[in-house]
């Protein structure tokens, strides 16, 4: 049995990766900032699957937490085949009204959480000869954002540290992708005022919002054997924003 580890996998996004992987039949090592009502609910929903899970939590932020938690997960699961860097937060403001805290707590979590977790993976991967390393970005790391700066960096940090990655990584049977999300029905999303949702859906070829699964079932493909000739790519899942 394969197993996947994906970060941020209570809710939204991560949580839809975790159901739909676990539907192609890997264990899943779900993960949070802590254990809440939702990271739970997520490990029910994939029991009633039959799916093995494990939850982990710390604070992808924290080299040290992290460091500890994946060597503790590390112990018990010898081989790690899938790993989803998905975890990540937002805190919106103009650039002038960004405080050094805004800026450093997003960049913290979204950019330097992907290097601590896949620095701790990625030996487990070289050792066994195989390895799926996803990276969620953004339209905004492409395209910038207005009142993103933060967040926009740090997602286009994550292509450039995903295409140097799988430079270094093709050799060892181990392949590097990241998925750049538009417009996706989450949390977040919901949270964005109307009239912002309406621009939004006028510049999208599809004029709908995307969904969570959407999303999932293209990391899905990555995660698997038929993408085994595909890496360092940076994939947009946008219903065709122009």
């Amino acid at each position: 049995m394969k197993t996947a580890l994906v970060t941020g996998s209570s809710r939204g996004i991560g949580k839809a990766i975790a159901l739909r992987l676990a539907k192609e039949g890997f264990r899943i090592i779900l993960h949070g900032l802590r254990l809440s009502k939702g990271l739970e609910t997520t490990q029910y929903e994939l029991k009633k699957l039959g799916v093995t899970t494990i939850i982990t939590c710390f604070d992808v932020s924290n080299k040290v937490a992290v460091e500890l938690a994946c060597g503790s997960f590390l112990k018990k699961i010898k081989k790690i085949d899938v790993l989803v860097n998905n975890a990540g937060i937002s805190k919106d403001r103009t650039f002038i009204k960004m405080t050094d805290e805004d800026w450093d707590d997003v960049i913290k979590t979204n950019l330097y959480g992907t290097y601590y977790v896949t620095k701790q993976i990625l030996p487990n991967m070289k050792k066994n000869g195989y390895g799926r390393i996803i990276n969620l970005s953004s339209i905004a790391g492409e395209r910038g954002a207005f009142g993103k700066a933060n967040y926009a960096a740090s997602k286009a940090g994550i292509i450039g540290f995903t295409k140097s990655l799988a430079l270094e990584l093709g050799k060892y049977n181990i392949t590097v992708n990241a998925v750049c999300p538009g417009y996706i029905n989450t949390g977040l999303a919901a949270s964005i005022p109307e009239k912002y949702r309406t621009q939004f859906l006028s510049q999208i070829a599809q004029s709908r919002i995307g969904e969570p699964n959407d999303v999932a079932n293209l990391v899905t493909f990555l995660a698997g054997s038929e993408s085994s000739y595909i890496t360092g790519a940076v994939i947009d899942i946008n219903g065709g924003w122009l």
